[in-house]
This record gives structure tokens, sequence and C-alpha cells, in this order.
């Protein structure tokens, strides 16, 4: 069997002799396959792990695929799962019904995400290495005015970007900061947990699963409102009752931070009112007019020298733009962007060009 030949020989992989080893942590020994997969992306730098049937077994390392001489089959990344308990009976039935499990597992304090999916009608798997501590706020790049924007007391914050793009790094940061510095209850729903945080000395902070904790994101937001709290993180506006009920709560005094896969700031205005019939969408066109106050766009770029450093296009709604919105000219914001920078607005083009300016990016890097 697939599993137990692996099982028997950490090198398999023959990884882990092209990577320097030294300066690695100290970790757990796995206590199964699936363990044995997380550590070895933990010692090579590895953000992803792909499993797919009758394919190699491949990890993403700075942004590079790299794939290994030994294949696995579908059935047997079903087991690694069960055998591991790496998902549970709520994320098994999931995945009958939808074809799709989202799950979070922690191994050695790394936090990691997994997605089960199903293709060709076999099983597969990504897993993904979240970050094991939230970066402080003013290291990973965001201008100042962005404290001064969580620090007020309602409107809905969009964190957006493509997949892979450190969403998950820059909300950590800014929930991170508000648990720390303000004097709130933060209330989450999220699919999975990814970074647990801990209730500083200032702050309560209150995270629910989706499936072991609240049935759906709409569930949980039709619950929060009754549980006091300030801040509000939902994991990700999905369907049509999470985003009316997200704006909802950003215009009664909450500040709603949420996630969007979006590839510009302008388009996630698009995403938001795309999803309501057209009867409503001026309605929600007003509201979000009034309601956004910051929307945060970002990508990963490849440094030169190896790794990665994010690009932020970064929006402050003024009246201009506000009015903008509300009359659906999304395709004017880009240039309201350019002709407020004054504002704090930025630009994906021009963040990647400072990036370039630095000496950080290839100047022939495009995004």
């Amino acid at each position: 069997m697939f599993v137990s030949l692996l099982y028997k020989k950490r090198s398999f992989f023959g990884l882990l002799e092209v990577y320097n080893m030294s300066d690695k942590p100290v970790l757990a020994e796995p206590k199964n396959m699936f363990e044995e997969f997380l550590k070895t992306m933990i010692e090579i730098d590895a953000s992803d792990l792909h499993l797919v049937h009758n394919n190699p077994v491949t990890f993403r390392v700075h942004k590079k695929i790299v794939k290994t001489q030994k294949f696995i089959r579908g059935n047997d990344i079903f087991k690694l799962l069960i055998e591991s308990k790496a998902i549970d009976d709520y994320q098994i039935n999931n995945f009958h019904e939808l074809k799709s499990a989202n799950f979070a597992v922690t191994f050695s304090g790394v936090r990691f995400r997994g997605n089960l999916s199903q293709a060709r009608g076999e099983y597969t798997l990504v897993i993904r290495r979240l970050s094991d501590k939230a970066i402080p706020l003013h290291k990973i790049g965001l201008p100042e005015q962005v404290v001064e924007t969580i620090k007020r007391d309602t409107g809905l914050i969009l964190v957006t970007g493509p997949t892979g793009s450190g969403k998950t790094t820059t909300l950590t940061s800014l929930i991170d900061y508000v648990n720390k510095n303000m004097s709130v209850h933060i209330a989450t729903a999220e699919d999975p947990i990814e970074f647990v945080h801990r209730s500083s000395e200032n702050s309560i902070i209150t995270q629910r699963e989706v499936g072991s904790d609240t049935p759906s994101f709409s569930a949980a937001l039709k619950d929060v409102l009754r549980r006091d709290p300030d801040v509000i993180l939902i994991g990700e506006m999905r369907e049509l009752e999470t985003i009316e009920n997200g704006i909802i709560a950003s215009s009664t005094g909450h500040i709603v931070f949420c996630t969007l896969h979006t590839n510009t700031c302008a388009d996630s205005i698009d995403r938001l009112v795309s999803v309501f019939p057209v009867m409503q969408q001026q309605n929600i066109r007003s509201q979000l007019s009034s309601n956004i106050r910051m929307i945060i766009n970002q990508r990963l770029i490849p440094k030169i020298g190896g790794g990665v450093v994010p690009a932020y296009e970064v929006l402050f709604p003024n009246k201009e733009i506000r009015k903008a919105i509300k009359e659906d000219r999304i395709e004017d914001i880009e240039e309201l962007m350019e002709k407020y920078k004054g504002d704090g607005n930025i630009l994906l083009k021009d963040a990647v060009q400072q990036l370039k300016d630095q000496g950080l990016v290839d100047t022939n890097t495009v995004y």
C-alpha cells in the first residue's frame, strides 16, 4: 500500500537533501502519514501540498511547483485524512453532499488549511501552510491610514485578492491589532478557523467555525448581533444572505471585516452587487456607498533572491468615490483613485512599481 510504503522512510520525497535543514526548528514526531506530509512542508518551507490521483506528490516552494518521484492514488488520499482524524463527520458528510470540504489542523504548533475535493471522480487534496504567528500590522507594508480606519466604530472593510495572495495573513494582522489595541468584543465566523487568536487584556474574541460551531455563515450572522459584538469577522462573503446580513451589521454600529476573491478594489464592489436580483441592486449600491470604509486588494510578488513580498491596492472612499459607487460608475473608480491619491488611495500598478524602484522585485514583473 502506498501510504504504508511512504511511512517507512521519511526521505521518500527526495527533497530533504536539496534544502538546508540546519536552521529549521525541532518538530514533533509525526504520529501518522498525514503528519509526515505536514512535517515535510515545514522542513522545506513549502506553502502548499497537492495530492492528486495518479500524480506525483507535489509541493509549492517559494511560488514554484516541485514534484517528487512518488505517486499517490485517490483512495489513499482519503485514507490519510480518515486515519489521522483530520476531518470529522460533518466534513465527510459535507464532502459527500457538495463534493468539497474545508478543514484546518495543527501540527507542531503550525496551522494548516485543507480542501478536499473531487476531480474526474477521484479525491484530490490541497493543504496550505498558514502563518504560525500574527505579523504586526506595521510590518506587513500597509499604509498608516489603515490603522485609523479600523479604529472607527462602524463600517465594512474588505480584504480581497486572488487565491494565494496572502489575504489570510493580512486579515490576521488586522484582527490581531484590534484585539491588542482596542477594548472590544470580536466575533468571527470562519470556514475553517485558520488562525487561533487569544483574547488580549483589552478585548474578548470568540471564533466560531462553520460546521462544528454553526451550520453556516448566514446562521452565524443571524446569531452574532445578539452576542454584543463590536467587531465582526466573516471568513468569506459567498451567498446573498451572508452579504446582506454583513452589510446590515456594518450599518448598525459594528466594524465588519470580510474577504472576497476579486482582482481589484472596483471588482469587489461589482461582486457584492451582482449577487443580488436586479431589482435590489440599486439599494445595495446605495448601502455600500455609505458603509464601505476601506478595500484592500493584494498580490504576492516573487522577490529577487527568493521569497515573496506583498503589493497592496487600497481604496479609501471619499465623497466622489461614494457617489460613483451609488451611481453604478464602477469603471470610474480607478481614475478617481488616481485623482485622489492624496486621500491615501493606492493603485496596484503603483504599489508594484514602488517594489521595483526599491529593488525588491524584478523590473520585468507583471501582475
